[in-house]
């Protein structure tokens, strides 16, 4: 499942986005995403929300992209 299959994530609501990745944790599938401008590849496990209400979503990334980060970042 590409998260930016119908459109660019720009152009998918919060809603449509929540939908997508829920149903890929409930489905046990693989989605597609951008993160901090790098593409990953993320198996979603948990979703849901925290104590002030914002929605979350627990993943393992397994594929894609990472920012290289210089010894003096990574501290």
């Amino acid at each position: 499942m590409e998260m930016g299959a119908s459109g660019s994530a720009a152009e998918q609501s919060p809603e449509e986005v929540h939908r997508l990745v829920a149903a890929a944790a409930i489905q046990h599938q693989p989605i597609v995403a951008r993160y901090d401008g790098t593409r990953r590849l993320l198996c979603p496990h948990v979703v849901g929300y925290n104590q002030p209400g914002e929605w979350r979503v627990f993943c393992y990334q397994y594929g894609g992209e990472t920012k290289e980060r210089t010894g003096a970042e990574r501290r």
